[in-house]
């Protein structure tokens, strides 16, 4: 994930490894919806090549605008 979605993995993954310099350089360059998403897809794409992936949604029907916009993207 660090690799291929680094904007993520700042965000969901522990910080404990990373320099302060490293996720500044990071979060300058992600403030894109754009740019998340993207990095998002591609790390998808490289988790399925690992091996296949289910995505489990429940209660999808209370998802926020911007939840529909990333599944929409990925389902695309």
């Amino acid at each position: 994930m660090k690799r291929f979605a680094p904007t993520w993995y700042l965000q969901v993954a522990s910080s404990a490894g990373d320099s302060s310099e490293e996720r500044a350089l990071v979060n300058v360059q992600a403030n894109s919806q754009e740019r998340m998403k993207r990095e998002l897809s591609m790390f998808m794409d490289e988790l399925c090549k690992l091996r296949p992936v289910v995505l489990f949604l429940d209660d999808l029907h209370w998802s926020d605008l911007s939840t529909v916009d990333v599944l929409s993207y990925l389902a695309a």
